[in-house]
């Protein structure tokens, strides 16, 4: 199958705004569309971006309809654009973004900025987290992570392609 372009997703476009110019470069990317939940403050204006919802506060997690809306408004969004390549790189959109990936053929990459997991975790927060992570990796097609660790636990646990780069953002 030949992808079209790169839909990147990200919670704020702040996130795009300090990193995405060394990414396009880094990648050689050249067609491309963003989706962040605030597209009034993108800085980078020369590619198409639309706005997604996603939870504001942590209330909105327990909202089982607000879920449930978010998860067809990204449905939506991943069938409109089947044959394209998925860039996702925050925790809360890569947990939405590949649960309502789940049916749909598609190519999801996730730039993980520091699993919610780590050797440092109590056993409380490592399971759950660790065990999500597993089980959505089956929807994940390439990590881009970080740090030694997650290199590491992204091999050993996930068994998918990953690639390190050094330090927060690019």
């Amino acid at each position: 199958m030949r992808y079209k372009k790169m839909i990147f997703l990200s919670g704020k476009a702040i996130t795009i705004n300090l990193f995405f110019n060394k990414f396009v470069n880094l990648f050689k990317i050249h067609e491309l569309e963003l989706y962040v939940t605030d597209p009034e403050n993108l800085e980078v204006n020369k590619y198409p971006n639309g706005k997604i919802n996603l939870p504001s506060n942590i209330l909105n997690l327990i909202n089982i309809f607000k879920i449930i809306s978010y998860i067809f408004q990204l449905r939506k969004l991943i069938k409109n654009n089947k044959n394209n390549i998925f860039f996702i790189n925050t925790p809360l959109l890569s947990f939405l973004f590949r649960l309502s990936a789940i049916g749909i053929k598609s190519k999801i990459i996730y730039f993980v900025h520091g699993y919610r997991f780590n050797n440092n975790s109590n056993y409380l927060t490592f399971i759950p987290f660790f065990l999500i992570e597993f089980l959505l990796s089956f929807k994940t097609d390439k990590y881009i992570v970080i740090n030694k660790y997650d290199e590491l636990i992204t091999k050993k646990f996930f068994s998918k392609s990953v690639m390190k780069i050094d330090g927060v953002g690019i």
